[in-house]
């Protein structure tokens, strides 16, 4: 299949410290693929490139930012770092857009303001003067696309997925914005990139499925070259693009797929995901006194949490981990410790995991890696109204590594006191 005639300029950086400039004209699909195959075998291994990701809930505040900036900056290794939106932006686009398609025009734009309020006093304290009118010129942009798109949903009271995914990005965008006018013109070996120019997906907009053999040819071209002249690059997590150049999102908490994505095709062997707790626990330190860190998880465990909905996990970020073995260290951004959680091919314990989900008729407990007749004569022993009222509901299945407990009464009470009594 013959493509358009390009010209690539690859500039890589050699431990010997010396510029290679390959010029590379690409005729034939073939082999632009023999070329990049190439370049990731003879070089991508001599840079060890690593992978960390911040996630929104550890951006909420200036300082916070302004760590992971001067992390980027003084930290000389060649990196990249995957960002969030911050705090509940996605979310609150997603209401302003919902809003908007029920004709409450006014309710929806407040929404923006209060999104863009939160961005413009984070930006007040983590930038100097200079900085700051960097930001507000480029969030002036970001704003009327968005109030562009809400008139329009509010008028047409049509919300299409395409223009879903193309608004919801915008979060991603501001951080973007934000870490761009921090760093300025005098960038010290820090680049800010679109992941839509590295990370190709189908058109599912909301849940848009990573193209990877794309994706590959993408990072090969694209990324991997920035190498040579930077050594932090920062991406947006959970945006992509597909064929058409259309913004695309792979789904709500996605961003540690985009970390996996970017660690497979640079060959790193471990990524960092920066969280606002210590790890993961086996149930969440939030809502539960005395959760206990695990310290070491197996790829198998981790990939049944995640389908079961814990909400750190990703299941094919697990699925692409266990792929390549790369090693996956949950840690505290806000508080940096020894304490951390470690994902890996083998783990010394089997820890048992409880993922507690809140619906309006319901609460569930999922139980990863239960000790069934235990917990089955537990509830027996202590809950035996409740489970003759169908009040508390076991569903033990088939599946000896999971097992649910479904509570329909006093369900706040209940679950603290089960998972309590469980472990």
């Amino acid at each position: 299949m013959l493509l358009k005639i390009q010209k690539y300029h690859i500039r890589f950086h050699l431990t010997s410290k010396i510029f290679l400039f390959i010029r590379f004209y690409v005729i034939r699909k073939e082999k632009y693929t023999k070329f990049v195959k190439l370049f990731f075998e003879k070089n991508i291994v001599v840079m060890k490139i690593n992978v960390h990701k911040f996630g929104g809930a550890v951006l909420l505040e200036a300082n916070s930012i302004r760590r992971m900036c001067e992390f980027a900056k003084n930290d000389n290794s060649k990196k990249v770092i995957i960002v969030s939106a911050i705090g509940k932006t996605s979310s609150n686009l997603k209401k302003s857009l919902l809003l908007a398609e029920s004709g409450s025009l006014n309710k929806a734009i407040d929404v923006i303001n209060s999104i863009f309020d939160l961005h413009i006093h984070i930006a007040d304290d983590l930038l100097n003067e200079h900085q700051l009118n960097c930001f507000m010129k480029l969030k002036e942009q970001l704003f009327s696309e968005c109030l562009k798109i809400v008139h329009s949903v509010s008028i047409t009271q049509e919300l299409s997925t395409r223009v879903s995914d193309k608004f919801i990005a915008k979060g991603e965008d501001l951080i973007l914005t934000l870490i761009k006018c921090y760093f300025g013109s005098e960038k010290k070996r820090v680049e800010v990139f679109d992941s839509r120019q590295v990370i190709r997906t189908n058109s599912d907009y909301g849940s848009a499925k990573p193209d990877y053999s794309a994706t590959e040819l993408l990072i090969g071209n694209c990324l991997v070259p920035l190498f040579a002249l930077y050594d932090t690059i920062f991406l947006q997590g959970f945006v992509a693009s597909d064929a058409n150049e259309n913004t695309t999102t792979m789904g709500f908490e996605s961003s540690n797929l985009t970390a996996s994505i970017i660690a497979k095709y640079l060959n790193t062997n471990e990524i960092t995901i920066w969280t606002d707790v210590d790890g993961i626990f086996d149930c969440d330190p939030k809502n539960f006194q005395n959760a206990a860190l695990i310290h070491d998880l197996s790829y198998h465990t981790s990939y049944i949490s995640a389908k079961a909905g814990l909400k750190l996990l990703y299941p094919e970020m697990i699925e692409i981990a266990n792929e390549r073995n790369i090693k996956i260290i949950y840690r505290n951004g806000n508080n940096l410790t020894d304490k951390f959680t470690v994902i890996k091919k083998e783990s010394q314990s089997k820890s048992t995991l409880f993922v507690v989900i809140n619906n309006k008729t319901a609460t569930l407990i999922k139980i990863i890696n239960p000790n069934k007749p235990k917990i089955i004569k537990f509830l027996i022993e202590n809950y035996a109204s409740q489970i003759q009222k169908s009040s508390l509901i076991i569903d033990s299945g088939d599946n000896e590594e999971i097992m649910v407990i479904n509570i329909k009464a006093e369900a706040d009470i209940l679950t603290n006191k089960l998972i309590a009594g469980i472990r």
